[in-house]
């Protein structure tokens, strides 16, 4: 089924929605999605609705089904990318009778398809003490799926106001991958900062300035705390904190960035190095994020290859480091021979002393 639906044909989307009906509604609602077969967008909206029999917050065979059912038609809409079916995943986070797994993901979700209008409302709602707290932790996952550089500043007043650590951290996310260099000159503070300094290492990891990278590696010597929570975050695998990846952090320079600051770590200070945020982003970046906002694998290489070869030396040299730790050694060889910009930078990556020889 998603087979069919990377075929691009309106032919596979009719055979696909008939397949909602059955034991394989899992596939073909994402398959949909991906498709964005425009005739199936009211059947899924129209799955959202929590019926009303049903029982959300007592576990059974009944509710389990119907969550299931709900949680993939929320899945595929975040495809379509409409502004209008925003509305429709709020309904659901703000419903405090409804499966609190759906409304984690309804957030998720709305994330993905809200415009700079709405995903404003949406921060002033996380920050809003006033509205019940989960549901407050459920908007909040809306703020990290996708860069949102206009709301940078807004991010910064979430990490630093007195939060619900799911809040804080979601906020610290949302703030790392929107790539405004211009609040660089706060993070120290932030840092030293019992209150703040967990949720100041999650967004310098995904992405600071040299001085910043070196101020967060300070502070990983410096507390436990810091290092802890910030090793746990980025490697949990039930998550996407970390996992975001796409073609505006290209465009933005965030990820050459968060490939620095996780150099500056792998190299660490004083004998004492962190590599997990290296072996995670590259871990990611050979995989890819191939979701509603993401990249395929296919896509990331041809955008480093494509920086490899481009003006910027800088950008060059991470471009390099990063095909070279992902296995595209083909690539750099092609770059290494074609006399072209990037041959020194490919050619410094192929040759690069291995650590222990």
């Amino acid at each position: 089924m998603r087979a069919l639906a990377a075929t691009g044909s309106a032919r596979a989307g009719s055979i696909l929605l008939s397949e909602l009906k059955g034991d394989d509604i899992e596939s073909a609602a994402i398959a949909l999605g991906e498709l964005r077969y425009e005739p199936a967008y009211g059947k899924l909206l129209s799955m959202l609705k929590r019926p009303s029999n049903i029982d959300f917050s007592q576990p059974s065979r009944k509710s389990e089904e119907a969550y299931r059912n709900r949680l993939l038609a929320v899945q595929a809409l975040a495809y379509f990318d409409k502004p209008e079916t925003a509305k429709s995943f709020a309904a659901i986070v703000e419903d405090t009778a409804d499966d609190a797994r759906l409304r984690a993901n309804a957030g998720s979700a709305l994330g993905m398809v809200a415009n700079d209008e709405t995903m404003s409302e949406v921060t002033r709602k996380v920050g809003d003490s006033s509205i019940e707290e989960r549901t407050r932790v459920f908007y909040a996952q809306a703020l990290w799926q996708k860069p949102q550089p206009t709301l940078a500043q807004a991010f910064m007043d979430l990490v630093s106001s007195a939060n619900a650590w799911e809040v804080q951290r979601a906020a610290a996310v949302a703030l790392g991958y929107s790539a405004d260099t211009s609040l660089a000159a706060k993070f120290p503070a932030l840092l030293e900062s019992e209150k703040t300094r967990r949720a100041a290492a999650l967004s310098l990891t995904l992405g600071a300035d040299e001085n910043g990278a070196r101020k967060l590696l300070d502070a990983l010597l410096q507390y436990s705390d810091v290092r802890d929570i910030l090793e746990e975050t980025v490697l949990r695998e039930d998550t996407d904190w970390f996992n975001v990846l796409n073609e505006a952090m290209f465009k933005s320079g965030q990820i050459f960035r968060r490939i620095k600051v996780a150099k500056v770590l792998q190299e660490g200070k004083a004998e004492q190095s962190f590599s997990f945020a290296w072996a995670h982003l590259m871990g990611r970046m050979k995989a890819g994020w191939d979701r509603p906002t993401g990249i395929t694998a296919i896509k990331l290489r041809n955008l480093l290859y494509a920086t490899l070869t481009g003006e910027d030396e800088t950008y060059r040299e991470l471009a390099a480091d990063a095909l070279d730790t992902i296995g595209e050694r083909g690539l750099l060889l092609a770059v290494r021979d074609s006399k072209g910009p990037g041959t020194e930078a490919a050619r410094r990556a192929l040759y690069r002393p291995v650590v222990g020889e």
